[in-house]
């Protein structure tokens, strides 16, 4: 790549359009003529301004930190802008950039109709810029320009800048892949966190439905041994009922028993008062018989003696007839008169006497049976028997009913249910799902887990420990080898820089990191116990071989280099030494800037060209000479 020229206008200090050449110009040395200050000659003409320019042109920031409106000059409100024609091998191009209004172009020169601009948008254009020049913001400030002071010195650059500026410097560009492993990273980890917050609140949930069913269980436990003990307490009424009501069986049929005794009784006793009245009017017709028998015996003993009496007499009173004869036939009269009724009277003795006789016999069985029955005092009589035999019966009736009403709770116990099994179940239902949940976003976060270790590696390895520390290890070598030649100009090899991919530890052993070590023969021992001087030197040398580094990973070697105010803090001897070297480094490259304002670098220094910064009222202006 070469540059060809740059144009500035209305910024900083600048208002009139400057345009200056790039390209093999030797070593130019820019110094500055203030010629509006009363305090200062040369510094605040705007020499700085040219390289902040060129700086902000390409990249949108100057070298200082300055962006947007703040480049432009404040003494105007015409638009400010710059443009830097370069040329490579894929042809000529100008770069635009303005504010007042803001704008960023980039034109390709065609031939014979100029530039024709691309139509692309401001992040696309700045990619294609950096990609046309072959190196970022942080190349330029370290291995293009050495800037005032020690604003962004490799030496003092923290790791990461270190790193990403030799990305820059070898043309390789890890901060896509690096912004992929990191965005891949930053995705799953905010998936991670997600599934994690997700797992963390199916956790909860799941704790709380968790305590839920415990209580759900301990109000079924609770519920179960309330219905347990309350079936316990109905069983035992139920059986306390059935036992009395046994009892009452018992005792009814000990009532029944009493009531058959008592029957039995009642009717012994009927039947010998039955047999007693038989044996009464048996002995009644007994006596009526053999008082009729009786009296017919009479009359007949009476018919008899009469008879006697007649057959003592002679004559029949009545007839008159003899005795004899009328004796044997009134005898036979009498007998045949008398006789069927003595017959039938001693028949009816015998049948009274007979049914005396069976009275007796009954009245006597009778007697016997009351004397073996109780007497009716020794028991309860048929009406008390039946009396209590009815009152147990309905204490059977009743018992009946308690027995009934008691196996009717017993079971309405054993049918409740608990009302809390539609719960238990929509929980346990519940758990289940989230468990199953937990699972599925374990399952995912394993994956999550896995993902963010691999983006981490990736991310480490794009990043400042990874790929580009083992690129180190072949860098080092190149950079020591330069710096040794550099060094072995600016120090007259009086110092040893060494850049190391790795650190020592003081614990022992080493770690990742890249060191930059310097030793002075007769001074200071590492690069921050250095003198302002020394480590000036260090930074030039360190500069150089950036370029160098650059120059040899690059299929477009870096055009120019500008040193501004190099000379501070380097002693009369230094200067001279510095001068004899910068005058090679610019020649070497095709173009150097070598901006001071120190007359004694500049009478030390023998330019091939003299450009001057003049600054008035009307703004600064650069004379070529």
């Amino acid at each position: 790549m070469n540059l060809r020229s740059i144009s500035i206008e209305h910024f900083g200090p600048f208002r009139a359009r400057q345009t200056l050449p790039l390209a093999d110009l030797g070593l130019v040395l820019v110094r500055g003529r203030n010629e509006v200050s009363a305090a200062a000659s040369s510094n605040g003409a705007g020499k700085s301004m040219i390289w902040d320019a060129l700086a902000w042109c390409w990249f949108g920031v100057t070298t200082r930190g300055q962006r947007a409106d703040e480049v432009a000059c404040r003494f105007t409100t015409e638009p400010c802008e710059v443009e830097v024609e370069v040329e490579s091998d894929t042809g000529r191009w100008l770069i635009s950039r303005g504010r007042r209004p803001a704008m960023l172009a980039l034109s390709e020169h065609r031939s014979p109709g100029g530039y024709a601009l691309l139509r692309l948008d401001a992040k696309e254009t700045q990619a294609r810029i950096e990609a046309l020049l072959g190196f970022g913001f942080r190349t330029f400030c370290n291995a293009v320009m050495f800037g005032q002071g020690a604003f962004d010195r490799f030496a003092s650059a923290d790791q990461g800048e270190q790193l990403r500026m030799l990305d820059e410097i070898r043309g390789l560009d890890l901060r896509g892949a690096l912004k992929r492993a990191t965005d891949w990273r930053d995705e799953w980890r905010a998936k991670a966190d997600g599934i994690e917050g997700e797992r963390f609140l199916a956790q909860g949930k799941l704790d709380t439905t968790q305590r839920g069913i415990k209580e759900w269980v301990a109000s079924s436990d609770r519920f179960e041994a309330e219905k347990g003990r309350r079936e316990k307490d109905a069983q035992a009424n139920v059986t306390r009922a059935m036992l009395g009501l046994q009892t009452q069986e018992r005792l009814i049929h000990h009532c029944q028993v009493e009531v058959v005794e008592a029957e039995a009784r009642e009717a012994v006793k009927a039947k010998a008062e039955r047999l007693a009245q038989r044996l009464q009017l048996a002995k009644v017709a007994s006596a009526g018989a053999e008082r009729l028998w009786r009296q017919a015996v009479l009359s007949h003993e009476t018919a008899q003696q009469r008879l006697e009496e007649l057959m003592a007499q002679d004559r029949c009173p009545t007839c008159r007839r003899p005795i004899k004869t009328a004796v044997a036939t009134d005898v036979s009269a009498v007998r045949k008169a008398h006789e069927p009724d003595l017959k039938a009277l001693h028949r009816a003795v015998l049948a009274a006497h007979a049914e005396h006789m069976k009275c007796l016999t009954a009245a006597s069985g009778a007697a016997a049976a009351c004397k073996a029955s109780p007497p009716p005092d020794a028991g309860q009589s048929l009406a008390d028997a039946k009396q209590a035999l009815g009152s147990v019966a309905a204490s059977i009736e009743a018992g009946k009913q308690v027995v009934k009403d008691g196996q009717a709770a017993l079971d309405r116990v054993r049918a409740e249910a608990w009302t809390g099994a539609a719960g238990l179940a929509d929980a346990e239902r519940e758990a289940a799902a989230l468990q199953a949940r937990l699972g599925e976003l374990t399952v995912q976060a394993r994956k999550a887990e896995a993902t963010v270790r691999a983006a981490e590696y990736w991310t480490e390895a794009f990043g400042d420990r990874g790929i580009r520390n083992l690129l180190l290890d072949g860098d080092a070598a190149f950079l020591n080898d330069r710096l040794a030649h550099h060094l072995g100009i600016l120090t007259v090899s009086e110092a040893t820089v060494t850049v190391s991919p790795t650190a020592e530890l003081k614990k022992g052993g080493t770690k990742d990191r890249l060191t930059i070590g310097a030793e002075w023969a007769w001074g200071a021992a590492d690069y921050a116990g250095g003198s302002a001087g020394q480590d000036r030197r260090v930074d030039l040398a360190l500069f150089a071989a950036l370029q160098d580094l650059a120059e040899s990973r690059s299929a477009r070697p870096f055009p120019l280099k500008i040193w501004d105010e190099p000379g501070d803090a380097l002693d009369e001897r230094g200067k001279e030494v510095f001068a004899r070297w910068v005058e090679a480094e610019a020649r070497a490259r095709g173009t150097g800037f070598l901006v001071t304002h120190s007359e004694e670098l500049a009478q030390l220094v023998q330019p091939d060209r003299t450009w001057t910064v003049v600054l008035t009222e009307d703004g600064a202006r650069v004379e070529t000479a």
